[in-house]
Protein backbone atom coordinates (compact mmCIF):
# COMPACT_ATOMS: atom_id res chain seq x y z
CA UNK A 1 0.00 0.00 0.00
CA UNK A 2 3.07 2.05 0.30
CA UNK A 3 5.77 3.72 1.92
CA UNK A 4 4.06 6.02 4.38
CA UNK A 5 2.27 2.62 5.97
CA UNK A 6 5.51 0.54 6.10
CA UNK A 7 7.10 3.43 8.43
CA UNK A 8 6.69 3.26 12.43
CA UNK A 9 4.40 6.17 13.64
CA UNK A 10 2.87 6.53 16.85
CA UNK A 11 -0.43 7.77 16.13
CA UNK A 12 -3.22 9.47 18.40
CA UNK A 13 -5.98 10.06 15.39
CA UNK A 14 -6.75 9.31 11.79
CA UNK A 15 -9.04 11.74 10.33
CA UNK A 16 -11.14 10.86 6.74
CA UNK A 17 -11.75 13.42 4.31
CA UNK A 18 -11.95 13.82 -0.03
CA UNK A 19 -9.47 16.33 0.44
CA UNK A 20 -8.44 16.78 -3.13
CA UNK A 21 -12.30 16.37 -4.37
CA UNK A 22 -11.89 13.50 -6.53
CA UNK A 23 -14.56 11.45 -4.93
CA UNK A 24 -12.11 8.74 -2.98
CA UNK A 25 -11.23 9.30 0.47
CA UNK A 26 -8.00 10.72 2.07
CA UNK A 27 -6.43 10.10 5.59
CA UNK A 28 -4.93 12.49 7.96
CA UNK A 29 -3.03 10.72 10.48
CA UNK A 30 -1.77 12.75 13.51
CA UNK A 31 1.49 11.90 15.00
CA UNK A 32 2.66 11.88 18.51
CA UNK A 33 5.17 14.79 19.42
CA UNK A 34 5.13 15.32 15.56
CA UNK A 35 3.53 16.54 12.37
CA UNK A 36 0.31 14.97 10.70
CA UNK A 37 0.80 13.03 7.75
CA UNK A 38 -1.59 13.46 4.82
CA UNK A 39 -2.15 10.69 2.41
CA UNK A 40 -3.63 10.96 -0.60
CA UNK A 41 -6.01 7.91 -2.01
CA UNK A 42 -4.74 8.38 -5.77
CA UNK A 43 -6.42 5.90 -7.90
CA UNK A 44 -8.04 6.00 -11.25
CA UNK A 45 -11.03 7.79 -11.29
CA UNK A 46 -13.99 6.08 -9.71
CA UNK A 47 -18.02 6.57 -10.11
CA UNK A 48 -19.18 8.22 -7.14
CA UNK A 49 -22.60 10.58 -6.01
CA UNK A 50 -22.86 12.72 -3.00
CA UNK A 51 -25.26 14.05 -0.78
CA UNK A 52 -25.62 17.22 1.19
CA UNK A 53 -28.47 17.16 3.60
CA UNK A 54 -29.73 20.57 5.71
CA UNK A 55 -32.02 19.90 8.57
CA UNK A 56 -34.47 21.74 10.20
CA UNK A 57 -33.20 24.40 13.06
CA UNK A 58 -31.78 23.39 15.73
CA UNK A 59 -30.16 20.18 13.84
CA UNK A 60 -29.62 21.95 10.63
CA UNK A 61 -26.54 19.72 10.08
CA UNK A 62 -28.91 16.90 9.58
CA UNK A 63 -26.98 14.69 12.22
CA UNK A 64 -29.10 11.46 12.45
CA UNK A 65 -30.37 10.83 9.14
CA UNK A 66 -30.08 7.89 7.11
CA UNK A 67 -29.56 8.03 2.95
CA UNK A 68 -30.03 4.69 1.43
CA UNK A 69 -28.90 4.22 -2.15
CA UNK A 70 -29.75 1.85 -4.76
CA UNK A 71 -27.77 1.56 -8.02
CA UNK A 72 -28.01 -1.83 -10.55
CA UNK A 73 -29.31 -4.18 -7.71
CA UNK A 74 -26.96 -3.03 -4.93
CA UNK A 75 -27.96 -0.96 -1.73
CA UNK A 76 -25.76 1.45 0.25
CA UNK A 77 -26.90 2.73 3.43
CA UNK A 78 -24.74 5.81 5.43
CA UNK A 79 -25.42 7.38 9.00
CA UNK A 80 -24.82 11.03 9.15
CA UNK A 81 -23.06 11.00 12.51
CA UNK A 82 -20.39 12.59 14.00
CA UNK A 83 -17.21 10.53 16.12
CA UNK A 84 -14.23 9.16 15.05
CA UNK A 85 -10.69 8.57 16.27
CA UNK A 86 -9.22 10.11 19.38
CA UNK A 87 -8.95 13.87 19.09
CA UNK A 88 -9.76 13.87 15.27
CA UNK A 89 -13.43 14.65 13.12
CA UNK A 90 -13.72 13.31 9.54
CA UNK A 91 -16.05 14.73 7.00
CA UNK A 92 -19.13 14.76 7.43
CA UNK A 93 -20.38 16.04 4.58
CA UNK A 94 -21.33 15.38 1.80
CA UNK A 95 -22.30 11.66 2.66
CA UNK A 96 -20.55 9.55 -0.55
CA UNK A 97 -21.14 6.38 -2.25
CA UNK A 98 -19.24 4.42 -4.69
CA UNK A 99 -21.17 3.40 -7.79
CA UNK A 100 -18.63 0.93 -9.13
CA UNK A 101 -19.23 0.87 -12.83
CA UNK A 102 -22.59 2.34 -12.85
CA UNK A 103 -22.52 6.23 -14.14
CA UNK A 104 -25.72 6.81 -12.69
CA UNK A 105 -27.90 6.11 -9.23
CA UNK A 106 -31.11 4.81 -9.51
CA UNK A 107 -32.67 6.59 -6.60
CA UNK A 108 -32.00 7.30 -3.07
CA UNK A 109 -33.81 7.76 0.11
CA UNK A 110 -33.42 9.81 3.02
CA UNK A 111 -34.97 9.38 6.16
CA UNK A 112 -34.57 12.77 8.28
CA UNK A 113 -33.83 12.54 12.23
CA UNK A 114 -37.08 14.49 12.86
CA UNK A 115 -39.11 11.65 11.52
CA UNK A 116 -40.79 12.81 8.90
CA UNK A 117 -42.02 11.25 5.81
CA UNK A 118 -38.82 9.52 3.26
CA UNK A 119 -37.39 11.72 0.78
CA UNK A 120 -36.88 10.28 -2.60
CA UNK A 121 -34.10 11.53 -4.86
CA UNK A 122 -34.04 9.79 -8.58
CA UNK A 123 -31.12 9.77 -11.53
CA UNK A 124 -28.06 11.12 -9.28
CA UNK A 125 -25.21 11.46 -11.90
CA UNK A 126 -21.95 10.21 -10.86
CA UNK A 127 -19.16 12.81 -10.12
CA UNK A 128 -22.14 14.84 -8.72
CA UNK A 129 -23.05 15.89 -4.78
CA UNK A 130 -26.52 16.68 -4.69
CA UNK A 131 -28.14 19.16 -1.94
CA UNK A 132 -31.20 17.87 -0.15
CA UNK A 133 -33.16 20.45 2.26
CA UNK A 134 -35.75 19.42 4.93
CA UNK A 135 -38.88 20.75 4.44
CA UNK A 136 -40.92 22.09 7.34
CA UNK A 137 -43.47 18.91 7.82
Amino acid sequence: VGDDFAAPLVGRGVATADIDGDGDTDLLLTANGGAPRLLLNVQPPANWVGMRLVGRPPNTGALGAWVTLFTGGRTQRRMLATGGSYLSQSQLQPIRFGLGSATTADSAVVLWPTGGPPEVVRGLEAGTVVSLKEHDR
